[in-house]
């Protein structure tokens, strides 16, 4: 059944490799059947074994991703001898995930099509346990909560998954990770104690022990009411502080993983342990919602529930209905205060045949309503770009009604680039056009947008007159690993008005001309750089230290899905070509910190030269102009660049190629 945008098909079948088409019915016109061709099925051994060499058996093997795309399924166990053989896997990477109970999972790990068992090493899952006590009398504390911790790679703070707390009794606790991390952390809060936190704690130490003595201190509780001053029994409270994200959904909570929530009982009371930074306490129940800034815990608080408002509307699209469209209303909330905090109060709902919408529950007050432009990216992602903006006013209780369109004249035009991009440009997974008033900025609620058409050519209707600014990125095709629309290489920026006139008389603001951002070409000479060299030895790693010699640049990180896939065929390029003295082989990592980089190419057996590149938008990436990984930079002996940005089957022929062109290196000698 065609939907908008591109679609991905996937074909298996026994004793054929899979093999995927993506279908966009809008740019092609297809109606009609597409065909898949079928190739010949090929092996992947894989061999799971512990830290010590011995065998995992029944330990799962599930695709991940393949080409980028998680468009098909496959689970294996492995036998007792801890082998798995997948007779019908593809020929190119395939990215696995393995894993078992008492093992650290192994994610997104790359297996290529091979006669040899390619084997993968589990570690032992971390356990922490240990014993909570009053810090005074020693005594056991009789319930409390274990609260998991982790520091992402590149992050020095702690986020603590509040949704995933265990609760325990009888003073003692086990808590276990399975998932490789750059460090674990545990935080114990109990009623009438102070929170404590635990030391990191590294992936690969196994079982360990961390007890508690917990401190006295106050809690953070309170009674929630009913409109008519009764206790509100099951009302749902959250609080909110930095790095929290919390969302109202009708009369309860978006589920997060780190969203601290509790349910009041039938006396309507409430308890939290104390937050140590800015935060609100937010309560939603059938019969209303209320908020208030968490001051003072030595008070207890009082909140009493506001009836919910109502709000019924309609949109239109020029003199027409606006049906199956999806509308966007945000409550105007008062300034929250506390860096980082982060609520939001307002939902998205769909129009019916005739255009109408209706919201039950919403905080009463001020606020908009908006009509919201959906762009559709492969893999079922998609951006929301509200527009078309209409305040409102509900008071506690009441109704408030508002017609969202339908009034002012059409915007249309059509982008085009002012020179040849890397890769052609598919308009219909490019990032929507927008417009906005001008003094407001792009981010101003006064603006409207647009999908673009394989033509480029885009439509704003309801446009009321003023003056305005136009902005349309120009962006390379979708990444599946990341969904929604691909880097920018470019932008489109214009100042126009739309003066009065009669509504079915659109403003033609004509050929909007978009500039490519700056990119290093084939034939530039390859920019110079000096980066920490990675592994053993370390030292610094500078291109001239390669002159005369066929240099292979690739810009990666642990990060990337789509680099770790290229892993395999890296390792191909190295074993064909790395006994070949004129050819060099150097990884460029664009992780935040260099750990975690030179961890991945011990445990993958990455033999080539190694170097620490920095962030990806501040490193020496930029150097290079790199948007975007993995980014590939192939340099001739004279120094100037040969080919970018080939993957597979084309990169290796361009080396083969490369190092039979005895002239290439002769000329490179004077380098």
């Amino acid at each position: 059944s065609p939907r908008s945008g591109p679609s991905i098909v996937t074909a298996l079948a026994e004793g054929f490799a899979p093999a995927i088409l993506t279908v966009n019915v809008e740019q092609t016109g297809t109606t009609g059947p597409v065909e898949l061709k079928l190739g010949p099925a090929a092996v992947i051994r894989i061999r799971v074994v512990d830290v010590h060499g011995k065998p995992v058996s029944a330990a799962s093997c599930a695709v991940d991703t393949w080409r980028g795309h998680r468009s098909f399924f496959y689970r294996g166990n492995t036998g007792a001898d801890g082998r798995l053989t997948w007779k019908n896997a593809p020929t190119d990477a395939v990215l696995f995930d393995i894993f078992k109970t008492g093992f650290m999972r192994e994610r997104l790990h790359p297996f290529t099509a091979s006669d040899e068992d390619q084997v993968v090493v589990l570690h032992p899952e971390l356990s922490v346990s240990g014993r909570v006590t009053d810090a005074a009398s020693g005594k056991p504390v009789p319930s409390f909560r274990v609260i998991r911790g982790t520091t992402f790679e590149g992050s020095t703070e702690v986020t603590w998954w509040q949704g995933e707390a265990l609760d325990c009794t009888g003073g003692r606790y086990t808590q276990r990770f399975d998932q490789p991390m750059k460090s674990w952390h545990v935080r114990v809060e109990a009623p009438g104690y102070k929170p404590a936190e635990s030391r990191a704690f590294r992936s690969d130490e196994g079982a360990t022990t961390q007890d508690f003595a917990l401190q006295p201190g106050p809690a953070l509780s309170g009674v929630i009411l009913l409109p008519d001053g009764k206790p509100a029994d099951g009302a749902e409270v959250a609080l909110a502080t930095r790095g929290v994200y919390i969302g109202l959904h009708d009369a309860g909570f978006n589920r997060g993983y780190n969203v601290p929530l509790t349910k009041t009982g039938p006396d309507g009371r409430f308890t939290f342990t104390p937050p140590d930074k800015p935060a609100f306490l937010i309560a939603a129940h059938e019969a209303g919602f209320a908020e208030t800034p968490a001051g003072d815990v030595s008070k207890a608080v009082k909140l009493t529930l506001r009836p919910w408002g109502r709000l019924v509307g309609k949109v239109m699209i020029g003199m027409k209905p606006g049906a199956n469209q999806r509308v966007l209303f945000e409550p105007k909330r008062p300034e929250q205060g506390g860096a980082g905090v982060f609520l939001r109060y307002g939902y998205d709902t769909q129009t019916d045949g005739e255009g109408r919408f209706v919201f039950d529950r919403i905080v009463p007050g001020p606020g908009t309503v908006s009509r919201v432009v959906v762009t559709a990216f492969p893999g079922g992602i998609q951006r929301h770009t509200p527009g078309w903006p209409e305040p409102y006013d509900v008071k506690p209780g009441g109704t408030a009604e508002v017609t969202v369109g339908g009034k002012g004249r059409a915007v249309v035009g059509r982008v085009v680039v002012n020179g040849t991009p890397d890769s052609p440009i598919d308009w219909q997974q490019n990032a929507p056009a927008e417009i906005y008033k001008l003094g407001q900025g792009p981010r101003g609620w006064n603006r409207y947008a647009s999908n673009i058409d394989r033509d480029g050519r885009f439509r704003m209707d309801d446009v009321p007159p003023g003056r305005y600014g136009l902005t349309v990125p120009v962006n390379t095709p979708t990444d599946p690993s990341r969904g929604g629309a691909g880097t920018e290489i470019g932008r489109a920026t214009l100042e126009f008005t739309v003066p009065e006139g009669p509504a079915d008389a659109p403003v033609d603001v004509g050929e909007v001309v978009a500039k490519l951002l700056p990119t290093l070409k084939v034939g530039d000479p390859a920019p110079d750089f000096t980066a920490r060299k990675l592994g053993v030895g370390g030292g610094r790693l500078k291109l001239g230290d390669f002159q005369g010699k066929l240099v292979l640049l690739d810009f990666w990180a642990t990060w990337s899905g789509p680099c770790l896939a290229d892993m395999p065929a890296m390792k191909d390029l190295q074993e064909t070509f790395g006994r070949d003295g004129r050819f060099v082989l150097v990884g460029l990592s664009c992780d935040e910190e260099p750990e975690g980089p030179v961890r991945y190419a011990r445990e993958h057996g990455l033999s080539w030269t190694q170097g620490f590149a920095g962030n990806l938008y501040g490193g020496l990436a930029t150097s290079y102009l790199v948007k975007a990984i993995p980014a590939t930079f192939l340099i001739g002996p004279d120094g100037r660049i040969l080919a970018k940005n080939l993957r597979g089957p084309a990169l290796k022929e361009a080396i083969r190629k490369a190092l039979s062109d005895d002239h290439l290196f002769a000329a490179g000698k004077g380098r």
